[in-house]
């Protein structure tokens, strides 16, 4: 997993704007709010120059795991977010390290059909890895 690049450091929320409004005091801008129907979540990426894009993730199927975070913690940072070249390769590495997938590869309509996939890991929680064949 050396070639893994840090790409976000996600956030679930409840309310993708008024946690935004809390950001933007850290100054951070919001790009626009995202709504994949098939995954049934709204995403949101803040930018700020020289720092790390963070991801703010309202999951809108109530038996998701961060649904299950949200009630328990609140607001907080619950995975880091990897880009990768290739997904296959990147995916059996994941598991022979000993990380469990959380499901297959999907692809994410509103992130231009990337390909995304969630692990977890006893000593390191939750991990996603993107997939971007582009480099870029």
């Amino acid at each position: 997993m050396k070639e893994a690049i840090l790409h976000h450091i996600g956030y679930v929320t409840g309310d993708i704007l008024a946690t935004a409004a809390q950001f933007q005091h850290l100054g951070y801008s919001a790009g626009p709010v995202l709504y994949d129907r098939a995954l049934q979540v709204e995403l949101c990426y803040l930018h700020k120059p020289g720092s790390t894009l963070i991801e703010l993730v309202c999951q809108h199927n109530l038996d998701s795991p961060e649904c299950d975070l949200l009630g328990k913690c609140g607001v907080m940072p619950y995975h880091l977010c990897y880009e990768v070249p290739d997904m296959e390769t990147a995916y059996r590495e994941m598991c022979s390290l000993g990380y469990a997938p959380l499901f297959e590869p999907v692809q994410v309509t509103v992130l231009d059909n990337q390909r995304i996939c969630y692990f977890v890991h006893q000593n390191l929680g939750y991990v996603e890895l993107l997939e971007n064949k582009s480099g870029v």
